[in-house]
């Protein structure tokens, strides 16, 4: 009789049982902050319901560049993404404030912010279609280098730009008081004859043709089935102009857009006392030494 034990036959036999995972978590160290010790988080500033009463274009001395703004001063990284790569070394990399210059301030009524950035955004959306969309035939003969250039010149563009977005031009336009009036201004214009449908598509090439003057050309007002600010439909708008020839590059203007030459009277007072009050600081410091002199 064979008096062998074999140990791994029992435990084969034995039934296999699981041995259950311990976790264990740490406790922190750090105690927990006191809800009345928490800081309340720092609401947002409150909206200026003013922002967009002003839209300011400034201009590219060199190339032509046009950036849109809200405030006086062009604010490098905003500005930045207005302008398109055209090429290469057509863009630039740093906004060097001996190149740019105010070319025009579109000013609207007192509470009419919300017009303001409506026709904001219509600028910039009608400025991408110029970049994009272009169908010359001698623009797609040029090389590389005189079509980036020839895309970068948006200043006539701009204008006529102008003149048909403050006409009620785009989808959305809030520069018309109310959907209804709207509405109404398609059963008032016959739809070939339309101003704005003629600027909207306008594309000018600064370079090669400058349009007709206004005070020449047929205006908004003469223009039979035009819409106009004294038909109630659209809102008041005033564009200063640093250089009045300018808007001669916009075929026409429509009724409810006012032109002055000149920048806003206030920010030409405010030039003013600045000039001013640096000029006049020498003559304050040496009166005060001499009467400190004879004193």
């Amino acid at each position: 009789m064979n008096s062998t034990f074999s140990i791994g036959r029992l435990t084969a036999s034995l039934p296999k049982v699981g041995l259950p995972t311990v976790i264990v978590r740490h406790g922190s160290k750090k105690p927990r902050p006191d809800p009345k010790s928490i800081k309340p988080k720092t609401p947002p500033p409150p909206f200026d319901p003013t922002y967009g009463e002003k839209i300011y274009v400034f201009q590219h001395t060199r190339a032509n560049h046009v950036i849109y703004s809200h405030t006086k001063v062009i604010k490098a990284n905003k500005a930045l993404k207005q302008i398109p790569f055209n090429g290469k070394k057509l863009r630039p990399t740093t906004i060097r404030k001996d190149y740019w210059r105010p070319m025009a301030l579109i000013k609207f009524a007192d509470g009419a912010g919300e017009v303001g950035r409506s026709v904001f955004h219509k600028l910039r959306e009608f400025r991408k279609r110029h970049e994009l969309e272009w169908e010359d035939p001698e623009v797609k003969q040029m090389d590389k280098k005189e079509r980036g250039k020839w895309l970068n010149d948006q200043k006539g563009n701009t204008v006529a730009d102008m003149a048909a977005v403050l006409g009620g031009a785009g989808k959305g336009n809030k520069i018309w008081i109310s959907e209804e009036a709207e509405e109404k201004a398609k059963g008032l214009r016959p739809a070939d004859e339309s101003v704005i449908e003629q600027v909207k598509d306008k594309v000018v090439d600064t370079a090669k043709k400058v349009v007709v003057p206004i005070t020449e050309g047929e205006t908004a007002e003469k223009k039979e089935g035009a819409v106009s600010a004294k038909d109630g439909l659209l809102h008041e708008a005033t564009v200063y102009w640093v250089n009045e020839l300018d808007a001669d590059f916009a075929e026409s203007w429509p009724a409810n857009v006012t032109h002055i030459e000149g920048l806003d009277g206030t920010i030409v007072e405010a030039v003013e006392d600045e000039v001013a009050r640096k000029s006049t600081a020498p003559e304050k410091e040496q009166a005060t030494a001499e009467a400190e002199a004879t004193a």
